[in-house]
């Protein structure tokens, strides 16, 4: 692989994606109630499984946020509900794509589970490294083996 490519690789791909090339279901890796919430807390690791939708060939995850601002000591504020998602209407935020070196293949119905890490790098607290594992549910053929990625 060339370094320009492993270095395009290694970094998460921030764009607008199309809704068409949604191979799964949409799965919920974090949660956070933004009211309690803690710096600590944004580093996190979590399982999540997803559920293919069609047989395809699966290139990259992309990742996106929800988010729903509420008062608690207000009964009467309206929520303000907001998506990124690459179902929705697109906004200036777009969605974070995490692009395999080697893509695979995936049938209707199959089940892949995974691992993702987040954490703030100590250089640029902006930034984040984002370690993926993934696996067929089915075999455990380990289909991504803890990959390390960059948000900057």
């Amino acid at each position: 692989m060339t370094s320009m490519k492993k270095e395009y690789i290694m970094d998460g791909q921030v764009f607008i994606m199309k809704p068409e090339s949604l191979v799964s279901d949409e799965v919920t890796v974090k949660s956070w109630d933004l009211n309690k919430a803690t710096i600590e807390d944004l580093s996190f690791t979590s399982e999540f499984k997803f559920t293919c939708a069609k047989d395809s060939r699966v290139h990259g995850v992309c990742g996106y946020f929800d988010i729903t601002f509420k008062n608690p000591n207000e009964p009467t504020f309206e929520n303000v509900y907001f998506t990124t998602s690459l179902l929705k209407k697109p906004t200036h935020w777009k969605q974070c794509t995490f692009i395999l070196e080697k893509p695979f293949d995936v049938k209707q119905g199959e089940v892949i589970q995974g691992t993702i890490t987040v954490g703030r790098l100590k250089r640029n607290v902006r930034n984040l490294k984002v370690d993926l594992s993934l696996s067929r549910a089915s075999t455990n053929e380990v289909l991504l083996n803890n990959v390390r990625y960059f948000v900057r």
